[in-house]
């Protein structure tokens, strides 16, 4: 029996590994006298730099706006992990043979509350 082609073996490329930019350390506000900038690290520079800049009007207030932004994301990263835990979870226990159809469907919108669906 012919053996399936297969495609011929090559020397094995480093996989180079992005990371989104709040993954490292937290983001955080500097306040400038015309501007207030959200600052993060990024790996590619090794440095700390502007990634958003919240300009004042008369209708925001600049440290308020950069504090939600960086609340948000830094939220995002603390409970990313958490959330992922929680989604394997509940897949599980809805595979499970034995549970109630109350505790199904408990679980069942549990789950598409953290998926996001």
């Amino acid at each position: 029996m012919p053996k399936a082609h297969r495609k011929p073996k090559t020397a094995a490329k480093a996989k180079t590994q992005e990371k989104s930019v709040h993954s490292l350390l937290p983001w955080s506000c500097r306040q400038y006298p015309d501007r207030l900038a959200i600052e993060a690290y990024v790996m590619g520079s090794g440095e700390w730099e502007t990634i958003v800049e919240v300009k004042p009007s008369a209708y925001v207030n600049t440290e308020e706006v950069g504090n939600f932004i960086v609340k948000a994301v830094n939220d995002y990263e603390r409970h990313q992990k958490l959330i992922g835990e929680l989604i394997s979870a509940l897949e599980l226990c809805l595979e499970c043979e034995g549970i109630t159809w109350e505790a199904e469907q408990e679980a069942s919108a549990i789950l598409h509350r953290a998926k996001g669906t």
